[in-house]
């Protein structure tokens, strides 16, 4: 689930936040997260158990086209391609780390296996980055193991981006869990109102307008 999300390394990496619903959930787990500065690269790795499916998970992941909906700071979320299971993904917001504010703005280049990885790495933009996000199924219900390597292009100093990003992540990806389970719980309460994933739209290649 990315695309989570770029996404500005702060984009690439992910955020995501549930935006409430009719139905409440109870709060999810709290992610583990790792992140490391080598020499103004910055590497993170995160790992996160929710109790849903991988397909409930990854419908939330790969939802790109609503991210604005539960994505704070998220002014936009395009598909410029799709191919199979190439995504090329445009993604704009603006965030605020301590009294500078940023506008930032990700294209990345998504490949995805449904239900299992996606992996990514930036097109031009603001940020440098690759990334690997693999689903596994457990006895708790999926476990996300995400990897990135990424060199900021931002007008603050790496050392900052890095100490902001943990916890920055943390509470991202909570919300992204509390998103999985929100929609779970109206699909288990036999709601028809919950968006689609993209497994469920894609299909041949589309190319939307820019």
């Amino acid at each position: 689930m990315m695309p989570i999300l770029l996404t500005a390394l702060l984009l690439a990496l992910l955020p995501g936040m549930c935006s409430g619903g009719t139905a409440a959930a109870a709060e999810p787990p709290v992610p583990v997260v790792q992140v490391e500065n080598r020499d103004g690269i910055v590497v993170l790795n995160l790992r996160y158990r929710v109790p849903v499916s991988p397909a409930e998970a990854w419908d939330v992941l790969t939802d790109f086209e609503n991210m604005p909906a539960f994505i704070p700071n998220l002014d936009s979320s395009r598909v410029l391609l799709r191919n199979g299971s190439l995504i090329h993904l445009e993604q704009k917001g603006r965030l605020r780390i301590g009294m500078l504010p940023i506008s930032y703005e990700s294209t990345r280049q998504l490949e995805t296996i449904p239900y299992q990885s996606i992996r990514a790495h930036s097109l031009p933009g603001n940020t440098r980055m690759e990334s690997l996000m693999l689903l596994t199924r457990d006895e708790e219900g999926t476990l996300i193991s995400y990897h990135v390597t990424a060199e900021p292009d931002l007008p603050v100093p790496t050392g900052l981006v890095s100490s902001y990003i943990s916890g920055m992540l943390e509470s991202q990806f909570k919300a992204m869990g509390r998103e999985m389970m929100r929609r779970t719980q109206l699909r288990r309460l036999g709601r028809s109102d919950v968006p689609d994933g993209a497994p469920e739209r894609a299909g041949g290649k589309t190319r939307q307008g820019t």
